[in-house]
């Protein structure tokens, strides 16, 4: 089911999603294809926002990227990823729309709408989907379901979650084991 998301956002990212927001005044040209072996040693440059695939050996950083961002240590999108992150560490400083799939973990600074799955942590400032980690589960406000073996925690939770400690800090059960949930 969560493959079967993910390659839903994808698609829908690829065909013209609407963006996000716009991109500020100072950003660089739009590219098809971006290929890094580290941030700062990629072509084009970090300014650049990539439509189509981002492709990293060790990291790599771009303004904006919607489509495919590959493979890599560290992904790092400054403003706002729009399709399948897939990568070490995912970081999103804008807003997330797609799914990040982190081999040590995910994070959207502002906004995650989709899927995070880790091995270790997601993280979203506020979101809207499913995040999945062995150990930790961290949003402000999140609408959806948090599933992690370790501790899941919400500032204010419109959903479920389910794990070996659950914090909902504005729920009628701010701490519970097992599961939790806000309406």
């Amino acid at each position: 089911m969560a493959l079967r998301t993910c390659l839903f956002l994808v698609s829908v990212s690829l065909l013209g999603a609407p963006a996000l927001a716009e991109p500020p005044a100072d950003a660089g040209q739009t590219t098809p294809l971006q290929v890094g072996i580290v941030e700062g040693l990629q072509l084009p440059g970090e300014r650049a926002s990539v439509t189509g695939v981002r492709l990293n050996a060790i990291s790599g950083a771009s303004h904006d990227v919607t489509g495919l961002d590959l493979p890599g240590l560290a992904n790092l999108t400054r403003g706002n990823q729009s399709g399948l992150q897939l990568g070490f560490y995912n970081e999103a400083e804008g807003r997330l729309a797609g799914c990040q799939v982190g081999i040590f973990s995910s994070d959207a600074d502002r906004v995650a709408h989709g899927l995070q799955v880790s091995t270790i942590a997601n993280r979203a400032g506020d979101g809207n989907g499913g995040q999945i980690a062995i150990l930790h589960n961290q949003a402000e406000t999140y609408r959806g379901v948090q599933l992690a073996l370790g501790v899941n925690w919400a500032e204010d939770l419109k959903g479920l979650q389910i794990g070996l400690i659950n914090v909902n800090k504005n729920g009628l059960l701010p701490v519970f084991p097992l599961f939790n949930f806000g309406f």
